[in-house]
């Protein structure tokens, strides 16, 4: 329940615990200390908590990280999010599927209500270690943008030390452990219920994905190893 009692009801802790187990993150626990690897927005729940700076997170491992607050708000301390509306005319249909990767609206700054947070994520509060993985072919999402804009604020605020990139020509946006399958379109879940989609596309050349998870994989590894207390244990 650290989690749920941290975030004071970010989205709904079913929510949450589904987003993160559902989307591969790997959540390790030592002595309060967590570090998250999460994908797309799960990834944006994670660097949201750090951004917040909860104490118990103490390093963040985003694949194809996602920056803005779509297609719901999250809520903090009794103040709601305002989001980025999903741009629907921009979506890209093809036989696999559809591309949302335009759709999401690549925004860097809204100035909010005062009594809203802003829907872009303030990455440039972020005081742990930061790894971003993102493969350049990722159709779902504009994780390049994303990636561009947390190294820009943090290198602002002279913290560009605390972040890390591995970015990969040609490969989709599930960055998963060698030897998984290249997933290039999928069924979205629960997205499907807003969004109407039966199938969104990932992106990714085959081979050029299967390299991404063999170099990427064993640095992430590594990375956790450095930057958490309970190392021995990974």
């Amino acid at each position: 329940m650290m989690i749920y009692q941290s975030l004071h009801h970010l989205w709904t802790w079913s929510t949450l615990r589904r987003l993160l187990i559902g989307s591969a993150v790997i959540l390790k626990s030592c002595h309060m200390v967590l570090a998250f690897m999460p994908y797309a927005t799960a990834s944006w729940i994670a660097l949201l908590m750090a951004s917040l700076k909860m104490s118990a997170v103490k390093a963040v491992v985003a694949i194809s990280p996602v920056i803005n607050a779509f297609p719901v708000p999250f809520r903090y301390k009794g103040k709601i999010s305002e989001i980025l509306p999903f741009e629907n005319s921009k979506k890209i249909y093809t036989e696999e599927g559809c591309i949302w990767r335009y759709a999401i609206p690549s925004v860097d700054n809204v100035t909010p209500l005062v009594s809203k947070y802003s829907p872009v994520v303030p990455v440039e509060d972020i005081s742990c270690p930061v790894l971003l993985v993102h493969g350049t072919g990722d159709l779902n999402v504009n994780s390049d943008f994303a990636t561009d804009l947390i190294l820009n604020r943090l290198k602002n605020q002279g913290r560009e030390h605390l972040c890390s990139i591995l970015r990969y020509p040609e490969a989709g946006h599930l960055i998963e452990p060698p030897y998984t399958p290249l997933c290039y379109a999928c069924f979205p879940g629960n997205a499907f219920k807003w969004s109407g989609d039966k199938y969104i596309v990932m992106g990714g050349e085959m081979n050029a994905h299967a390299r991404a998870q063999e170099d990427a994989w064993p640095k992430i590894l590594s990375f956790l190893q450095r930057n958490l207390q309970c190392s021995s244990h990974l």
